[in-house]
């Protein structure tokens, strides 16, 4: 496999002022503002929206006192879903936000990967989640004292529209971007990783200002609607640049014959017939397409998904209940600080190291990710959930958490990057776009089934 193929084309427009560069970079970041600013956001939806007014907690027990204090079975049965609600908000958002989003993203492999069908997908994307976020700041304004659990379920709902249409736009974006050269899917990667590193930030500002958890709400949604408009503009203007129109259309109309370097280096299948992918005029993809692209880079996407497992199984879950030993900061900053504002900047970090060193090989790159995997006992062996675990605490130093931290995150942003690097040139130029989107898709199937096994390692340990 020619890593180089697509990187150095002497005849090729160049990315003058890094135009381009900066867009795709301005993508990755908005392709993961909505899930962070909501996570992020969970103190306005837990501890405001999601109480009544002078409501007090209540148990599960149906007692006398509850009738005495002049509350009939409707209202404990209410309040008690509405607690339920409250405790488990976070993984309700998680799975109203992860599953649509795989879905819709394997669903978007099966329609037409063309340059006119990749736009019109992405704009309505961008509207769509401006919308949204329209509609969430507007619910801020709104007393929802009286019906905290519809508001609670027009929450899901409008997760669910947001990762509908986030999958899509993600899938949309490694699916196009996989037609430019090989750093600029990097700068995809290395907008993800960004976007979280903007969210701790507003995260570790709003409790150094402590403020109404409305106005925290506020901060995060109107920042990310601005995002959003700033990335849909800079959609509109793409198609005016020389080097973006080079390679978003260029290469959908080139063929490839059995003598080019490429099919000579990837010994093309003679049974899969050699067309532009999936152009105007071939939107079907077929069952041997498929199985042609999965036979040429399945290692990376099996890299691509066991990468963000054994990084999602850690984070944030298992790293944000890990607590302070030494003392270094308040305890209040010690998970926003070396959980998430360290993840995220350091897998920023990585993916930029990847662009600059691209080692190991694509065939050498699984051994650095089962290594990886190591990470989960030494995270285990911290001082996580001291007060219900029952095995022992190995590692009694912060110091030595933190710096695991910075490797766990560096390693995931570093070998993320090569993966996501590796997967479209393994596969012929045509086909790389439909290689992007499987990588994509396997980013997310990594994420959920690391976020879901993170629970199954909590019962181990207590």
């Amino acid at each position: 496999m020619d890593l180089n193929h697509n990187d150095n084309h002497n005849n090729d427009p160049l990315d003058r002022w890094h135009m381009i560069k900066i867009v795709f970079i301005l993508h990755g970041i908005s392709a993961l503002l909505p899930w962070n600013m909501l996570i992020n956001a969970d103190s306005y939806f837990v501890d405001y929206k999601l109480v009544r007014p002078n409501q007090t907690m209540m148990t599960n027990t149906f007692s006398s006192d509850h009738i005495d204090a002049g509350m009939n079975i409707t209202e404990i049965i209410h309040s008690d879903i509405l607690e339920n609600y409250r405790q488990n908000f976070l993984p309700y958002l998680s799975t109203a936000s992860k599953v649509p989003n795989i879905i819709f993203q394997l669903a978007n492999l099966l329609f037409c990967s063309s340059p006119r069908s990749y736009r019109i997908r992405m704009n309505l994307t961008f509207l769509v989640q401006i919308a949204l976020f329209i509609i969430m700041i507007g619910l801020a304004f709104i007393d929802t004292s009286e019906w905290p659990v519809v508001f609670f379920w027009i929450t899901m709902i409008i997760a669910i529209l947001f990762n509908t249409v986030n999958g899509i736009f993600q899938s949309c974006i490694y699916g196009f971007v996989a037609k430019f050269p090989m750093k600029y899917i990097n700068y995809v990667t290395f907008g993800f990783s960004f976007s979280g590193t903007i969210a701790s930030i507003f995260l570790i500002v709003s409790l150094m200002l402590s403020p109404h958890p409305r106005t925290v709400a506020l901060y995060y949604f109107s920042f990310a609607t601005g995002f959003m408009i700033l990335c849909y503009i800079n959609e509109i203007f793409l198609l005016k640049n020389l080097f973006f129109r080079h390679y978003f259309y260029g290469n959908d109309s080139k063929t490839l014959t059995k003598n080019s370097p490429i099919t000579n280096n990837l010994q093309l299948d003679p049974n899969v017939q050699l067309n532009n992918g999936c152009g105007e005029q071939n939107d079907k993809l077929t069952i041997k397409t498929f199985k042609f692209v999965w036979r040429k880079c399945w290692i990376q996407l099996l890299n691509t998904a066991l990468i963000y497992f054994s990084s999602f199984v850690i984070f944030p879950a298992i790293q944000a209940a890990i607590k302070p030993i030494d003392n270094l900061v308040d305890q209040k900053f010690f998970a926003p600080i070396f959980c998430f504002l360290f993840f995220n900047t350091f897998a920023s970090i990585g993916n930029y190291v990847a662009e600059k060193l691209r080692k190991p090989k694509p065939s050498g790159l699984i051994y650095l990710v089962v290594l990886r995997f190591l990470f989960i006992p030494f995270f285990l062996f911290c001082n996580y959930i001291p007060d219900q675990r029952k095995w022992p605490v190995l590692i009694q130093s912060d110091y030595i958490y933190i710096i695991g931290s910075a490797l766990l995150a560096f390693s995931n942003g570093y070998t993320s990057s090569l993966a996501m690097m590796y997967a479209p040139k393994s596969v012929p130029e045509q086909y790389a776009s439909l290689s992007g989107m499987m990588a994509s898709a396997a980013v997310i199937i990594g994420i959920i089934v690391g976020v879901q096994c993170s629970m199954l390692f909590r019962a181990l340990i207590s």
